[in-house]
């Protein structure tokens, strides 16, 4: 007889960029079977019928350089993550981020653009099909996909205002409000596979593309992020497993491809490139509940006009990040 899986935690951790904040993926663990990684999206789907909770931050430091006027200091990420299964093999999922990005000049805080993300569940047995509603072990070391399909809602504000050195109120520049102003989308594909008792191994590339913002209604200014091409891959190792009790150690590598943002139309100097991160972190499970803790480092980077980036991805010293689970 074939043993069935209990399911005793999961983690939806959507990844943080800076001037953005990022989309939702989604992972699943279990106590006796595949492991689940931070920020690239496991392929396995939450089972019909249930529900999960997750509270992640993400903590980021930049450095700063000499000769560099009004600096970005820090940003601090948090998002609150619902998420249900519809079907065994789609699940719907909410986040809601609040973020705090200080610089030299002022702080800008707010609630940010939440995201609806829709993921649909595949696996390949004996051919492509949709995630069945009852999987055992030995049917999750099959290969299974996921394609993932995100929309950002422009609820955050995009007129957050701070005093200058003049004593005038003046709106922040795009980069630090909390909002884009206008919808965002994204999609990612995602693969994952058991591949032995201990290790798995998961894989996944995502594209989220922005749209251009008129700031004010009175003028032509006119800005737009760059789009964010990802690519993630993830290796976890359970170090340690006893009944509901679990301790995984996980090493991802995190590629980042941002293009330029543009202003009125023009592309703009000293943004965008190429960062290829460094993420390693481990992950505790009890019962239904899961926690985890990162330190995620730019190993690699090639920027366009870098000498001139600053508070941006890749000129960041690190990021932590930490979070919790629950799935009832």
């Amino acid at each position: 007889m074939k043993k069935q899986l209990t399911l005793t935690g999961i983690a939806l951790l959507p990844y943080v960029s800076f001037a953005h904040h990022g989309v939702a993926g989604l992972g699943t663990t279990i106590s006796d079977g595949p492991g689940s990684a931070v920020e690239t999206s496991s392929a396995f789907t939450l089972p019909q019928g249930r529900f999960f909770i997750s509270l992640k931050n993400e903590y980021t430091k930049f450095r700063k350089y000499k000769g560099l006027e009004d600096q970005k200091e820090s940003y601090n990420f948090t998002h609150l993550n619902i998420a249900y299964g519809i079907k065994p093999w789609l699940t719907v999922m909410f986040s809601q981020p609040y973020g705090v990005k200080k610089a030299e000049y002022g702080t800008s805080r707010g609630f940010m653009d939440p995201s609806i993300n829709l993921i649909l569940g595949f696996k390949y047995d004996e051919g492509f099909k949709l995630v069945p509603k009852n999987e055992n072990l030995e049917d999750y070391r099959d290969w299974h996909f996921a394609l993932n399909l995100g929309v950002f809602l422009p609820t955050g504000s995009t007129n957050n205002k701070y005093w200058d050195k003049e004593g005038n109120k003046v709106s922040f520049d795009p980069d630090m409000q909390p909002g884009f102003g206008k919808p965002s989308y994204q999609m990612g594909i995602s693969a994952s596979k058991w591949l032995t008792e201990r290790y798995t191994l998961s894989v996944e590339t995502s594209i989220q593309v922005f749209n251009e913002k008129r700031y004010n209604a009175d003028t032509s200014y006119k800005y737009k992020f760059g789009n964010e091409l990802r690519f993630n891959m993830a290796h976890v190792y359970k170090i340690y497993g006893n009944g509901n009790y679990r301790f995984d150690g996980i090493l991802e590598f995190n590629f980042l491809r941002l293009g330029r943002d543009k202003e009125n139309g023009r592309s703009l100097e000293a943004s965008g490139g190429k960062i290829l991160y460094v993420q390693p972190a481990v992950r505790v499970y009890l019962g239904k509940m899961s926690a985890f803790a990162s330190l995620k480092l730019p190993a690699w980077k090639d920027l366009n006009e870098e000498r001139h980036q600053q508070g941006s991805e890749g000129k960041e010293s690190y990021r932590i990040n930490v979070g919790v689970s629950y799935l009832f």
